[in-house]
């Protein structure tokens, strides 16, 4: 149940996110998007930031979408 509940506000938060961040970018998406991942957070809110990962991930009309960074 908690999951379900993780996926669905995950799914919500992204939306309006990348909305933001096009309409703040003159119709576009952004080229990167940067996340911090914090265990305590992830056990508080039962994976509610992994889940976002997750869909940012899966939006293709995204730009960053699917990309990882490879620092030198």
């Amino acid at each position: 149940m908690h999951v379900q509940a993780a996926l669905k506000s995950a799914s919500v938060v992204v939306e309006r996110l990348l909305e933001r961040e096009r309409l703040n970018n003159n119709g576009n998406y952004p080229e990167t998007i940067a996340l911090v991942l914090w265990g305590t957070d992830n056990i508080k809110t039962y994976g509610e930031s992994l889940a976002q990962v997750c869909f940012i991930g899966i939006r293709r009309d995204v730009p960053c979408a699917g990309q990882s960074y490879n620092p030198p």
